[in-house]
Formats: C-alpha cells, sequence, structure tokens
C-alpha cells in the first residue's frame, strides 16, 4: 500500500515524510501507529490505533462529542500489554462499559469501541488477538463485523473392535450451546480382515442417529477403509456421543496408529442459517 506523505518545510527545502497514517479501505478506518511517547493524546473517531508499548505504559482519551455507532479499534501491535499497561479514558460525561477507565492487559489484545449515544457509553467488543488467532477459533467477517466460530478436534485414544456396542467416550463433544448450529465431521480408520466384516461409527444427539459412518468388506483379505461424513444440526441438547455399532468379531476401528486414526471435529457455524434450498 502507498503511504500518504505529508509536506515540511526545513530552512526553505520542501522535504516529504511518511505520516503514521495509512488507510483501511475495507472497514474504513484509519491506521494510526502510536507508543508511549504519546501518552495522553486523545483519539480520534473511525481510527485504528496499532500500539506499541514496549518502551513503557500509556494512558489516552477517547473522542469526545462522539456520534452514535461511531468506532475505535485499538490494537497491541507491539504484544506488550501484559508487561506495559494501556489506560483508555472516557471524554466528559462519557463512560466505557459503564465505568470511568478501562486498562487493557492482555498480550496480543484487539479491541473495538462503538458509541452508544443514548447512553453516552463506549461499548467495548473483543475482536481476534493481532499476535494471531487462538487455536481453537476460525474467523470470518460480515459487514465490517468479525464472528468467531468455535471448533475442535479429538482423537481416537485407542482401537476398539466391533463385536459388541463399542464406547467412543475419547471423541464425545461436550457442551454444546441449545440453538447454536453445528456442523460434525467424523474421519474413522476401519480394518476388516475376513469376507462380510463391517462396522459402523454412529453419530447421536438427542437421542437421535444423526450420521452413521459405515464399512462392509467386500473380500477375505485385510482392508482398510479411510473416509469422511459429516452432518449439520440445531444444537437441542449440550452433547453430541459417538458409539461403535455392534457388527462383526474382525473389524477394527483404529485409534492408536502414528497417522492413520480415528479423529472427530465439531464447529461452532455461528454466522449459519439452517434454512434448506431445493437446487433444482
Amino acid at each position: 500500500m502507498t503511504e500518504i506523505k505529508r509536506l515540511e518545510f526545513s530552512e526553505g527545502v520542501v522535504t516529504t515524510k511518511p505520516t503514521d497514517l495509512v488507510p483501511n479501505s475495507p472497514d474504513g478506518l484509519v491506521n494510526t501507529h502510536i507508543n508511549n511517547i504519546d501518552t495522553g493524546l486523545t483519539m480520534v473517531v473511525n481510527r485504528r490505533y496499532l500500539v506499541d508499548t514496549a518502551s513503557g505504559t500509556i494512558s489516552a482519551t477517547m473522542p469526545a462529542g462522539a456520534s452514535e455507532g461511531d468506532r475505535v479499534q485499538i490494537i497491541d501491535n507491539g504484544n506488550e500489554f501484559d508487561t506495559n499497561n494501556m489506560t483508555v479514558f472516557p471524554g466528559v460525561g462519557d463512560t466505557i462499559n459503564g465505568t470511568t477507565s478501562d486498562v487493557l492487559s492482555s498480550e496480543g489484545e484487539a479491541l473495538e469501541f462503538v458509541y452508544d449515544l443514548a447512553n453516552t457509553n463506549w461499548v467495548k467488543i473483543a475482536l481476534a488477538s493481532s499476535s494471531g488467532v487462538p487455536n481453537n477459533i476460525a474467523t470470518s467477517s460480515s459487514a465490517g463485523i468479525l464472528l468467531k466460530n468455535k471448533w475442535q478436534t479429538l482423537k481416537l485414544d485407542g482401537d476398539v473392535t466391533t463385536d459388541a456396542d463399542a464406547d467412543l467416550s475419547d471423541i464425545d463433544f461436550n457442551n454444546l450451546v441449545i440453538g447454536n448450529v453445528y456442523r460434525v465431521t467424523i474421519l474413522p480408520y476401519i480394518e476388516t480382515s475376513t469376507a462380510d466384516d463391517n462396522a459402523a461409527i454412529i453419530g447421536i444427539h438427542d437421542g437421535n442417529n444423526l450420521l452413521r459412518a459405515r464399512v462392509n468388506s467386500s473380500g477375505s483379505s485385510l482392508e482398510i477403509e479411510q473416509f469422511t461424513s459429516e452432518c449439520v444440526f440445531t444444537a437441542t441438547a449440550t452433547t453430541f456421543t459417538w458409539s461403535g455399532e455392534s457388527t462383526s468379531a474382525n473389524a477394527v476401528i483404529r485409534g492408536n496408529n502414528t497417522f492413520d486414526e480415528t479423529w472427530a471435529k465439531i464447529e461452532e457455524l455461528n454466522n449459519y442459517e439452517t434454512e434448506t434450498t431445493d437446487f433444482t
């Protein structure tokens, strides 16, 4: 991106110097770099402040006279807020989340403050970390709003034979939020060794079988099957569990190999709608 430059006059010589203001066209905010020598500044609406506190703490005051929906973003650009905090004060007559100050003290913190005119209050919203999105969060953006979609993967901890209904609780998912939309994917690793061996993994939610991954042997020698199956559903309970279906004694669901193992994944799809469409 081309830097904006400003003119400076020094002893009759015109020179150019890059400024710290770089437009960010996707969301209309302007980037502004600050550090501890800027402590005490009053911020401006609709700017993103990239803050480096490596050399010391900093304080700043929110803009006065803000309008409904005005925004200010603050990013721990130097990943030092846990060592050198940033303290943010509201303007005269305003609050920040109902208080008179806010201390930012988490490494990599990334925040947006949105002005609520009716309550003369800056509402604080957490964005993704500037030091990298946490491992359990996937992000997507829509209309300038950052959404966070949680996900988790689990691995079967040991081999399971399927001559009886098998407990696969190693890959059960808990703490689902009722009403949220989820996608569950299973990647089973199943071995069969004799003719007509078969095995299945069943995904169960709120007493209903939502997903079945099944293998049926077509020959008398060792066969290995690995494939994916998935389903999308709206949670009506807080757990999603797995069971190995009672089939044959010579089928094994693998869980202790170095690479070839059974994995399950769940994703929270909080920006999806569960509306179906006929694709005809």
